[in-house]
Formats: C-alpha cells, sequence, structure tokens
C-alpha cells in the first residue's frame, strides 16, 4: 500500500499537474490511513509469531540478495568487440580448429550493443576456443509495457559477430531458444546470412540442430580472502542462487543446446603468500662397484 500511495503521489504532481499543496493534503489522508491499518494489524502480526519469523526471512533474503549482487556485479568488467574483431574473424577463418558449433550464441548482460562480458571473450579465445561460423550476442531488455515482443539486430562484423537485442514485456516469458530460432529464420528469408552448416547433411535453413547456447556461471574462486562478513554475505547468496530459478530456465533455453561455463570469480585475491623454497637436494645415482 506504502507503495502504491507513492507512486499516487508521481502521478498527481507529474502526471495530472496538480498544485504542491494540494497533493500534500491527499497524500496525508492516505498516508493516515496507511498508518491507522498498520497499527490495526500490528496486533494480529505479535499474536502470531511465525509470520512474523516469515518476515523477517524474507527481508533477510533481499538483503542478502542485494549487497551480494552489488559486491559481485562491481567485479563484472566489460570490454569492446571491436578490439577483438581480427582474433574472431581469423578464429571463424581457421580450418584446422575444430568447428564447435555454425551459431554460437552468448547471452550478455551489457547494454551497449558494441560490449561484452570479458569472461565471454576468455570462454571464445582463451579457454577451450570456439570456433564457429557466427558470434552470437543476445540481450534481453524488460520494457514496462505487459505484452512488448520487439527485437533489433546489430551487425557488428559482416556475418562474424551479430547482436541481438530483445525488448520483451514483463509479462511475456523470456524463451529465448523459440524467439531466437525465428530471428535466424526472418534474417535468412531476408538473405541476411551466409553460412555453411557443420553438418553437410542438414539442409541450410535447418537450424535446430547446429545452435549452441552459451551461458556463464560466476562461482566463487577459492582464492579469494574475505573478511567475515564479506565470507558469510556471499556464502549465503551463492547458497540462494541455488536454490533459485537456473538462468537455462528462466531464458527458456534447449537443455540439449546450452552448455554452461563456471567462471570462478576472483574478487580479494591473498597476495602475500608465506611461500619459501627449501634447499633443493640432489640426489647422485649409486656408484657401480669395481
Amino acid at each position: 500500500m506504502l507503495m502504491t500511495t507513492t507512486l499516487m503521489f508521481g502521478y498527481l504532481r507529474y502526471v495530472r499537474k496538480w498544485n504542491l499543496t494540494l497533493v500534500f493534503l491527499t497524500m496525508l489522508v492516505f498516508f493516515s490511513l496507511e498508518i491507522a491499518n498498520f497499527i490495526a494489524n500490528a496486533v494480529k502480526i505479535l499474536n502470531q509469531p511465525f509470520l512474523l519469523v516469515f518476515v523477517f526471512a524474507l527481508l533477510a533474503v533481499m538483503f542478502i540478495w542485494y549487497k551480494a549482487r552489488k559486491v559481485t556485479n562491481r567485479f563484472l568488467e566489460f570490454v569492446q568487440l571491436t578490439k577483438y574483431a581480427q582474433a574472431l574473424r581469423d578464429l571463424s577463418d581457421d580450418k584446422e580448429i575444430p568447428k564447435y558449433a555454425t551459431h554460437l550464441v552468448y547471452l550478455t548482460k551489457a547494454d551497449r550493443p558494441t560490449n561484452v562480458e570479458k569472461q565471454v571473450i576468455d570462454s571464445i579465445l582463451a579457454k577451450k576456443v570456439k570456433r564457429a561460423d557466427i558470434y552470437w550476442f543476445v540481450h534481453v531488455n524488460y520494457t514496462d509495457e505487459p505484452y512488448t515482443m520487439e527485437y533489433r539486430v546489430t551487425e557488428l562484423i559482416d556475418d562474424k559477430v551479430i547482436r541481438v537485442d530483445f525488448d520483451l514485456g514483463f509479462r511475456v516469458q523470456a524463451r529465448i531458444n523459440m524467439l531466437f530460432k525465428r530471428v535466424l529464420e526472418e534474417m535468412e528469408q531476408d538473405h541476411e546470412l551466409e553460412f555453411r552448416s557443420k553438418y553437410e547433411s542438414i539442409k541450410k535453413g535447418d537450424f535446430h540442430t547446429d545452435i549452441c547456447y552459451i551461458l556463464t556461471d560466476r562461482i566463487l574462486s577459492v582464492e579469494n580472502e574475505f573478511t567475515l562478513r564479506d565470507d558469510l554475505l556471499l556464502d549465503a547468496y551463492f547458497a540462494l542462487k541455488r536454490l533459485a530459478l537456473s538462468d537455462r530456465e528462466a531464458f527458456g533455453l534447449d537443455p540439449n543446446l546450452t552448455v554452461v561455463e563456471q567462471v570462478p570469480l576472483v574478487i580479494q585475491q591473498n597476495s602475500d603468500l608465506p611461500l619459501k623454497r627449501c634447499k633443493t637436494n640432489v640426489v647422485l645415482p649409486p656408484r657401480e662397484e669395481e
């Protein structure tokens, strides 16, 4: 109710353009009713301790999630895709490396089309290299409209690196697997895509067996050295994250086409290691008896 009254203040003041004095008088009436309602229900809450425990547990979960996300997002590094354009093009054209997939799709949190997480670049180039005909970076943006279903395509490197931004309403289920295939079909019909599937027996327009989605899941590295407060906070956060809905399920991805890569998150590394080298013992081979 308090949130509704606060939203009403914004509506009356900035949409209806009411006088500020009249708005405050209206808010005073509504806030008085809400405070009276809270006092009347406070006695019921005190008589039901389990409800009180549930409320505090819910507040604790919200606090842990908020504070831990602030800590982890502070170490989320973004890089410009243009700096790796030539490396991605060379990797895609290198025939000596087995092709990982024709369409390699990464879900990214970067709001700017030219940016991507550094861990994504490391996944393609620094770890087990992944050669593909086309590298896709998909970003989902949730709008205030309930049933929006729109998308934008940004071709960063001709037929090599393509970014797709989905604008989905808050009531639309993010079925990325189905939506992305629709994007491929429409681009292929408009002759915007030129590729050759790694499966020679599959016709060109069949995208169902030649897509691979890569999700990067950040986990705490054992190299971290935290204070007791941060250690408890992050341990609780990652424990809650294991109980929550996974990214693969939240985005409606086919489990047979999805690979989840765990990326160690190093936040506070202990650089002062008391490691000392001992004197090397030289072991001589036994002398042969004459």
